[in-house]
């Protein structure tokens, strides 16, 4: 799983990749925040990926930062 801020699209991405398999790239599950504010909102963010992996709290933080930056 990938997640952060896109500032070119000013919008926070998820990217939810299955298992990788021998000599092939790892399907796409989920790819969300490939349009312009698409998700404008770390809460927002983690409400999506929440059904994929537990994210620590101190990533929210670090989000912000990003977006900040």
């Amino acid at each position: 799983m990938a997640v952060g801020w896109d500032p070119g699209l000013s919008t926070y991405f998820a990217i939810v990749f299955g298992t990788p398999e021998f000599a092939r790239e790892p399907e796409v599950l989920l790819w969300r925040g490939r349009t312009f504010g698409e998700i404008c909102e770390v809460a927002a963010l983690l409400e999506i990926v929440q059904v994929f992996a537990e994210v620590a709290p101190e990533m929210r933080s670090r989000l912000d930062a990003d977006r900040s930056a």
